[in-house]
């Protein structure tokens, strides 16, 4: 989560949370991201006019080269830019975890809304389980 403290709009990328599948909580990596723009609630100009009723999330449409589904990103803001860097996304199976940790760098251009990919590299680490779902040591 970022603030463009220029264009008062706060922005989300990705992120992990469970959802329940039957009997089980299952985990998901997100790829969206949302912004939700800050003006409409700061046109008061005092903390104590702030309307939130006028504030509403804007889901951000994937353009370009986006990144991967991924949580635990560092953000950040320069001049035009939205930075996106990092992450990881874990697959866990019965007998195997599979855990991308991402190393790269994409932006999104604002205000057009477009993805771009800098550079990238990944590390990709596999950890089998015995069959009950143990670790081997």
């Amino acid at each position: 989560m970022f603030l463009h403290t220029s264009e008062d709009v706060l922005y989300i990328y990705g992120g992990y949370s469970k959802q329940k599948e039957g009997s089980k909580h299952e985990g998901r990596i997100h790829e969206d991201m949302w912004m939700l723009p800050l003006k409409p609630c700061l046109s008061g100009g005092k903390s104590s006019n702030l309307d939130f009723s006028k504030l509403a999330w804007q889901k951000i449409a994937r353009k370009g080269d986006y990144p991967s589904p991924r949580c635990g990103v560092a953000t950040g803001i320069y001049k035009n830019k939205v930075l996106v860097f990092g992450g990881v996304c874990d697959h866990e199976g019965k007998v195997l975890v599979k855990i991308e940790t991402e190393f790269n760098l994409f932006y999104l251009k604002v205000p057009d809304i477009h993805w771009c990919r800098r550079f990238m590299m990944n590390f990709l680490l596999l950890i089998w389980s015995a069959e009950d779902g143990t670790n081997w040591d």
